[in-house]
């Protein structure tokens, strides 16, 4: 896309991790740091946390205040300072075994269920009902819902 039609946009990025061959220091937390400085944009929330503690309370934290967020937010990343630590922890297909995705307790909201409709799977060999629902658009934080599986945790486990 052309530069003009992109600046139009009003993007904008924030920075949560530094890569490159000779970095300043020999943490994470430290050259992200040290990347503010230079201008670029880096989490205002950001923190460097020094015990188990510590990482249980800035969970606690924003589990209540994110909500107070511009942007919906679902979980907290949790990364090894050390980059020597990091590099030997290593990847797995998907992802650094050095982060962690922390996920906040789904939130729960009520709507008004339309109608319930059921249709019968494809599969020739195990046919089955699949339920759906049709319900009244509702808000969860700022997510907007207007559909929902018929499926539930109890018949997710009993389900051919």
């Amino acid at each position: 896309m052309a530069p003009k039609e992109v600046a139009k946009r009003g993007l904008d990025v924030i920075f949560y991790y530094v890569l490159g061959d000779t970095l300043p220091y020999d943490n994470h937390y430290d050259n992200l740091m040290a990347a503010r400085s230079w201008g670029f944009k880096i989490s205002e929330h950001v923190r460097l946390l020094h015990s188990t503690e510590q990482v249980n309370e800035y969970i606690s934290y924003w589990e209540k205040e994110r909500k107070a967020l511009p942007v919906a937010t679902d979980g907290l990343v949790l990364k090894v300072n050390s980059l020597k630590q990091q590099l030997n922890l290593g990847f797995t297909a998907k992802s650094p075994r050095w982060a962690i995705a922390y996920k906040f307790p789904a939130e729960r909201a009520l709507t008004r269920l339309r109608y319930v409709s059921f249709e019968v799977g494809r599969m020739p060999d195990h046919p089955r009902f699949q339920p759906g629902t049709g319900i009244a658009v509702g808000y969860s934080g700022k997510t907007c819902i207007a559909a929902q599986s018929g499926y539930n945790a109890t018949s997710r486990s009993t389900r051919t």
